[in-house]
């Protein structure tokens, strides 16, 4: 079973003002707009998970220069420029799939042709996807048994010019992860938004003529791009918008999942924003923001009080807060936020004896240098109908 949560976390980063040249005037307003969600969140009775991992490919085409022809002296007449190639495979659970590399072949290329060959054979252990010059594979059966065995090569068909394979794989371990009997994580939603607009002039009282004409035919072809950089533990990168006119609104996001994660594991956030101008390089910068985010869980029952109700009209239901208790062992810390009232159904009957509850936790700063974590004030409560459980492990921010 599946809940999903709609944003819950939204940063803003706002950036204006005038940058004045001898020939050019900027007058700049953009934002930063760093919004995560929790989605696909998943209880422990939520069924078996998946295993999944990750290759990625690095390298570059490596290429030398060839004597085709001999001068009698010994000189050479006409140099050849010879091209590295050779494959590149990814093994899980003794299933392997190839690729050919050669002249013009990039590590996404790559990427993208092992994903396919997956996908393509309906054999496969693994459904796979690529982003980037990354391989992502994702058992097709469910359960602690499909932590496959992953591994990756590469090789050169011409070993003595080139003395190795131009690109490598690198798996992300030697076996797939996260594959379990039951699902105690969710996925992590990452968008960042580049969202403004600018103007641009020319100054023809303080600009010297030649310069100002040459200025005033480039105007109207001038651009502004918008750039985004977002990682999600370290995956991620940069990207760009469409480059619009100086004097246009702009806008561009860009979107990430960090893909299941368990409950209490820290994740790394870092993104940044930026608009680029055709004449003049980059004019605006947000600077790199960096967040520690987890997602916290805490089980709560039910003290039976109930306040605040109302009737939904669109649910047809009757919704009450329910005043409720953290039910954590005794060994453990105090959880990350207290839960002390639960909005839930409380007609039709049955009402809810307890939940299980999750929230997002964030530290802001940069790496060795965060604040403290600091926890929504409201969470995500997934309605329980059994009797009151044992006591359950909390998660807990240090």
């Amino acid at each position: 079973m599946k809940k999903y949560i709609t944003t819950l976390l939204t940063f803003l980063l706002v950036g204006a003002g005038i940058a004045h040249a001898q020939c050019v005037s900027y007058s700049l307003s953009y934002a930063v707009y760093a919004t995560e969600a929790l989605g696909s969140v998943q209880a422990g009775q939520g069924g078996p998970v998946p295993g999944m991992g990750a290759v990625t490919i690095g390298g570059s085409e490596q290429s030398i220069q060839t004597c085709r022809r001999w001068l009698a002296g010994g000189d050479c007449q006409t140099w050849l420029t010879k091209y590295d190639s050779g494959t590149v495979s990814i093994t899980v659970n003794g299933f392997s799939k190839s690729t050919a590399y050669a002249q013009g072949s990039t590590p996404s290329l790559i990427a993208t042709a092992l994903a396919n060959a997956f996908n393509a054979d309906n054999t496969s252990p693994v459904k796979s996807s690529a982003t980037g010059n990354v391989v992502y594979l994702t058992s097709k059966a469910s359960g602690v048994g499909t932590n496959y065995s992953l591994s990756s090569t590469s090789s050169t068909k011409d070993l003595a010019d080139f003395g190795g394979a131009s690109f490598d794989a690198s798996p992300s371990g030697s076996s797939l992860s996260g594959g379990a009997a039951t699902s105690t994580g969710a996925d992590l939603l990452t968008s960042v938004l580049v969202d403004g607009s600018a103007s641009m002039t020319l100054n023809s009282a303080t600009c010297p003529y030649p310069i100002y004409q040459n200025l005033l035919l480039q105007l109207p072809t001038a651009t502004h791009t918008p750039q985004v950089t977002s990682t999600t533990n370290g995956v991620g990168g940069f990207s760009g918008g469409t480059p619009v006119c100086v004097n246009c609104y702009l806008s561009y996001q860009a979107n990430q999942d960090t893909g299941f994660f368990p409950i209490g594991t820290p994740i790394s956030f870092n993104f940044d924003g930026a608009v680029d101008c055709s004449e003049e390089g980059i004019i605006w910068d947000s600077g790199n923001s960096h967040l520690q985010v987890e997602v916290a869980y805490t089980r709560a029952v039910s003290l039976g009080t109930q306040s605040n109700c109302y009737w939904n009209t669109k649910i047809g239901q009757e919704i009450c807060d329910i005043d409720a208790q953290y039910w954590c062992t005794p060994a453990t810390t105090v959880p990350d936020y207290p839960v002390n009232a639960v909005a839930t159904q409380v007609y039709p009957p049955p009402v809810a004896t307890w939940w299980e509850t999750f929230g997002v936790c964030v530290a802001y700063g940069s790496p060795g240098n965060y604040r403290p974590w600091f926890c929504l004030p409201k969470a995500f409560a997934w309605d329980e109908y059994t009797p009151t459980p044992p006591p359950a492990q909390c998660t807990y921010n240090p």
